[in-house]
């Protein structure tokens, strides 16, 4: 039996049909049947009613800190830290709950911490700008209020500079002669690490870093968390050779300079370049290619005992034919006092005061009438006569009387039989040699 079934269209959706279903003669056996459809919606859930009230939270909040954000358990050393506030200056410089406190120097502006973390021990220096880097506000000896702006005025004569960091990091700078037993290459990472939580981290964005010893590594624009990995793998090691590592944080700064804006190049050294000639050939060649060459500041840095060499590039570098002198060279005593965000914007000129009243100066040039200038000289100029025969001498003075001169005790012998200037020097860290420790290195590697 064939069977065919009949198409039905719907033009509304609100309709449905049945097929029709026939046989061969034609005969309906179903009827077509229609019913209309309505859209209902699922009933909802009655409405629920929450019941409660607020009362105060009896959780923890923070432990109060000091100023320096850390708060620890106990007053006598050692102490252990127990918490580091989120963005404080403890926080900054890396300290964390657990460590030990093994011995403390704190004032109000300033805490020198050695502190054990594990087996090792480590120094941290902690600065608050005299409590205006987090308060804003710092007393002075009169009672009155600096505000932070007057107080950080170094760092802000610096955000306009681009500041590369050339840091040495030769065997002599693991010697360790700077105050507080610690190594050169330490002090460096304590004061370098200053100058990013000073004033609230103004100077983090332009500050570059330049790291050598027989080869150098370079990180520009160098964030807090690259400075961490700069100073945590670089053991001294090495020698000192300085001429490359000056020519790429002279190419860090180009840019900087080629736009009409200042640049700073700050060499952290102890003064014992390897390759002392091309440094001064670097140096020149850099002075003569600017257009401008006072926009850069070339500032050598000493750190443990002082050299002649950095001297002469202070004073000679123009009479061996630098077309400028912007070298300027600061003892370590200077530096290490000051910090380097003092010690380098003493390099540079600080601009005038806000709201400062600019002076005109006007004067005028006439050649009528006496010679005034003439005049004052010759009222200056005495004559001096001899006495003739006739005259007596001019009284002498009576010559004042020199106090007695006393005899120096003498010099008492030493108990061990060591004299105290002798033991001194025995006592004061011997340095690394450089190319001792070199030649030691280069013999223990393993070749593949």
């Amino acid at each position: 039996m064939k069977k065919q079934y009949a198409k039905i269209t719907l033009t509304t959706l609100a309709l449905s049909a049945a097929f029709v279903c026939q046989d061969n003669f034609g005969l309906a056996k179903d009827k077509i049947i229609f019913r209309s459809m309505e859209a209902t919606l699922d009933p909802l859930p009655p409405p629920k009613v929450l019941h409660g009230s607020v009362v105060e939270s009896t959780a923890p909040g923070p432990p109060a800190t000091n100023v320096f954000g850390y708060a620890e358990r106990g007053s006598l050393y050692p102490t252990t830290i127990t918490y580091v506030a989120p963005d404080s200056v403890a926080w900054l410089r890396g300290l964390q709950p657990g460590d030990h406190v093994v011995a403390a120097h704190v004032t109000p502006e300033k805490a020198v911490l050695i502190v054990q973390r594990g087996q090792k021990k480590y120094s941290c220096v902690l600065r608050t700008g005299a409590l205006s880097a987090l308060t804003g506000l710092a007393d002075n000896s009169d009672g009155k209020k600096l505000s932070a702006k007057a107080e950080h005025s170094d760092t802000r004569t610096l955000a306009t500079y681009a500041i590369t960091m050339v840091v040495d990091n030769s065997a002599s700078m693991g010697t360790k002669d700077c105050p507080g037993g610690i190594s050169r290459w330490q002090w460096c990472k304590d004061h370098i690490s200053d100058l990013y939580v000073e004033d609230k981290g103004v100077l983090q964005k332009n500050i570059s870093i330049v790291t050598f010893d027989s080869n150098f590594h370079s990180r520009q624009n160098c964030s807090p968390g690259e400075l961490q990995s700069v100073f945590a793998g670089g053991n001294p090691g090495g020698e000192t050779i300085m001429a490359p590592a000056l020519e790429e944080a002279f190419l860090l700064v180009r840019s900087q300079l080629s736009s009409g804006r200042p640049a700073i190049v700050a060499v952290i050294s102890d003064g014992r370049p390897s390759d002392a000639d091309n440094v001064k050939k670097t140096i020149i060649k850099e002075t003569n290619v600017l257009s401008r060459p006072k926009l850069l500041t070339i500032v050598f840095i000493e750190v443990g005992t002082p050299e002649h060499y950095l001297q002469e590039l202070d004073n000679d570098l123009v009479k061996q034919g630098a077309a400028a002198d912007i070298v300027k060279v600061i003892p370590f005593s200077a530096a290490s006092s000051q910090g380097l965000s003092k010690t380098l914007a003493s390099t540079v000129p600080k601009p005038p005061p806000e709201n400062s009243p600019k002076t005109s100066l006007s004067a005028t040039v006439s050649t009528d009438g006496p010679n005034k200038a003439k005049e004052a000289v010759a009222s200056h100029i005495f004559i001096y006569t001899p006495p003739g025969p006739d005259k007596k001498p001019a009284p002498q003075p009576t010559p004042r009387p020199q106090p007695p001169v006393v005899p120096a005790p003498p010099i008492k012998a030493h108990p061990t039989g060591v004299s105290a200037e002798a033991a001194a020097a025995v006592a004061k860290p011997l340095e690394v040699d450089e190319k001792a420790a070199t030649l030691k290195n280069s013999a223990n590697k393993t070749y593949k």
